[in-house]
């Protein structure tokens, strides 16, 4: 889907948010519709399936498997900004970094330098940087992240 989105997009278009996600083989949820992000001054075609939004300057996408994608610390920010919940944002940062796609360092470095919507100075930067204060807690799986910010959440016990 990401490819047939990207075929009739404007040039310089780019697979972005939980589509590139995906694509990276990162964890993502349910996947309803397939995101892409095109260049400013590229006009933004309504399509039923396709989120088209406007690209920043600073995204440098780069090809992976013949398609142009968000980079992987890229995606977790892009995933933050869109205010996905705290759970969601673990097991994607977690799946990220056991695929070999970014590291923790690179996607707190990230989180701390990003200046764009949605970040640094409200509720989703907060979430970055609290998931990954979990995520070096030492949580294993991405389930497992979700069983254990429940438990948290609810000032329950982790479950051992």
């Amino acid at each position: 889907m990401a490819a047939a989105a990207l075929h009739i997009s404007p040039p310089g278009s780019f697979a972005s948010h939980e589509t590139a996600a995906a694509l990276w083989g990162a964890f993502v949820g349910d996947l309803n519709e397939v995101h892409i992000s095109v260049p400013k001054g590229s006009s933004r075609s309504e399509r039923r399936g396709i989120v088209a939004d406007r690209a920043r300057g600073d995204q440098n996408p780069r090809p992976y498997r013949g398609l142009l994608v968000s980079n992987p610390t890229r995606v977790f920010l892009e995933v933050a900004a869109a205010r996905k919940d705290l759970l969601d944002l673990v097991a994607l940062g977690d799946s990220l970094v056991r695929r070999k796609r970014t590291t923790p360092d690179e996607l707190v470095e990230a989180a701390d330098g990003y200046v764009g919507e949605g970040l640094p100075t409200s509720p989703p930067s907060r979430i970055v940087r609290t998931s990954w204060r979990r995520f070096a807690e030492g949580v294993a799986t991405a389930d497992a992240h979700r069983v254990g910010w429940a438990a948290r959440a609810t000032c329950q016990p982790h479950p051992s």
